[in-house]
């Protein structure tokens, strides 16, 4: 996939999504399986831990964290009850909460793969399997 990208890290973890936060950590999911997803915190120090439990049917699929404000935001592929959501993470647990479909007034997008915030003025775009980019 065009967005999509694999890390290799410590030679035993791989990572679909991994972005860089404030406080030079980096976030990143795992998607195990067909839906489940596994959230991590990397330190500068190249320690990985788990950022809460692994989200059991969630299908997480994009990861980036908000530069102005530090929030983490996730979308969902369409191997979950919730196709095409957004949510943020909570950087405590790692649950993700509810925002709300990924939509225009006339389609919902069900295979929402990457997330990506613009540098030059911070607006979220993402990439719909099948659809291409779209803008929030």
């Amino acid at each position: 996939m065009l967005y999509k990208k694999i890390f290799y890290l410590l030679a035993v973890t791989f990572f679909s999504e991994m972005v860089w936060a404030a406080e030079d950590l980096y976030y990143a999911v795992d998607d195990q399986g067909l839906n489940n997803s596994q959230f991590f915190i990397i330190s500068p120090d190249l320690s990985v831990n788990h950022l809460g439990s692994v989200r059991k049917g969630a299908d997480i699929e994009g990861l980036d964290v908000d530069p102005l404000d530090g929030k983490i935001y996730v979308s969902s592929g369409d191997d979950t009850d919730n196709p095409g959501y957004l949510y943020w993470v909570d950087p405590t647990n790692g649950f993700p909460v509810r925002i709300g479909a990924i939509k225009t007034d006339e389609h919902h997008f069900k295979e929402v793969d990457g997330l990506s915030f613009r540098p030059s003025d911070y607006t979220l775009w993402g990439w719909a399997q099948g659809e291409g980019l779209l803008t929030y």
